[in-house]
């Protein structure tokens, strides 16, 4: 969910660009029909065609049971320091099987109210420090932390973090040289989701992506990787988001998917190959045990968290040789 383009800046429709009409691709026309439109109050009295827009996207909680698996609830991909009792720890995971997304699989409730607080801590707090993000791109260093040394405002200019081997934005490659060591603890919990369902992976590399509100990625490809065999995993955090999944051209419909706070994604298969996004955000879906004060969080994360959305996504780059740990 990473290599495409962070955006929240307007683009115009194909048929009001000047010279001759293009036709538009089905995936472009995915993320226009989805795409935020006017100011909050233009919203709020269009608020019935707001709903309608989003009638068809799939929400995992309203697949029928056969694409539905119920976990173990003991989550042993948990954090040790994340897994004590919350006053309410939410259901226990879902296994989901997306209809007409084949290798997309989406883990609902993977992340304990715990979990979701420790993950969000971790990636707004500690992984935007020493490692390379858009803002230490823009200014050649690296603060010591953004969210005490710059202005509140400044933190709508946050858009990613690179985590491990650092992906080149320009060229579109992995430089084995440029890299930052990869968190023990985000690798396990990876390891463990990815082995839950059946696949092994050696996490070398992960973007954090900030999405405030408005933002977008453009549809994509992941594909710089030397193993496409290997998973991508996709944890959210925040407020929930459209995501679609088309096919290997963006001449193939996608098929949009909800995806909510404490959700794990995995693309695996066909999935791997096709290009994705994530033209929606919505506005007011944070859920509560992110921005209550005995969130153990600062205000300052918690007003950001509130309107905004967090997804971490982490993959192998390099294959695995022989005797390599998987």
């Amino acid at each position: 969910e990473y290599m495409g383009t962070l955006v929240v800046s307007y683009r115009p429709r194909p048929d009001r660009m000047d010279g001759p009409a293009v036709e538009e691709s089905p995936f472009r026309a995915a993320e226009r029909k989805y795409k935020i439109k006017g100011t909050a109050r233009e919203r709020r009295k269009r608020a019935d065609e707001e709903r309608r827009v989003l009638d068809d996207v799939i929400d995992p909680d309203n697949l029928d049971a056969g694409a539905r698996t119920q976990m173990d609830g003991s989550r042993p991909w948990e954090q040790r320091e994340a897994a004590r009792p919350a006053p309410d720890d939410g259901s226990p995971p879902v296994l989901c099987s997306i209809p007409g997304a084949e290798g997309l699989f989406v883990l609902r409730h993977c992340l304990s109210v715990r979990e979701q607080q420790y993950w969000v801590r971790r990636a707004l707090m500690d992984y935007t420090v020493g490692n390379p993000t858009n803002i230490s791109n823009l200014l050649g260093n690296t603060p010591e932390s953004i969210w005490t040394e710059m202005r509140e405002a400044e933190l709508e200019n946050l858009r990613w973090a690179s985590l491990g081997l650092h992906y080149q934005w320009s060229s579109r490659v992995y430089v084995p040289e440029l890299r930052s060591p990869f968190p023990e603890d985000l690798a396990r919990l990876c390891e463990r989701v990815a082995h839950e369902l059946g696949h092994t992976l050696r996490p070398e590399a992960a973007i954090v992506n900030f999405y405030p509100p408005r933002a977008t990625m453009g549809g994509h490809l992941d594909n710089a990787e030397d193993d496409m065999t290997k998973p991508i995993v996709s944890i959210s955090l925040g407020c929930s988001a459209v995501f679609l999944l088309g096919g290997e051209t963006k001449e193939t419909p996608p098929v949009p998917v909800l995806l909510r706070s404490g959700d794990v994604m995995l693309m695996a298969g066909h999935a791997r190959k096709c290009y994705h996004g994530v033209p929606r955000i919505l506005e007011g879906t944070c859920p509560a045990h992110l921005t209550a004060a005995e969130s153990e969080m600062p205000t300052v994360v918690r007003s950001y968290i509130e309107r905004a959305r967090v997804n971490i996504n982490v993959r192998q780059v390099s294959r695995d040789s022989i005797g390599a740990a998987s």
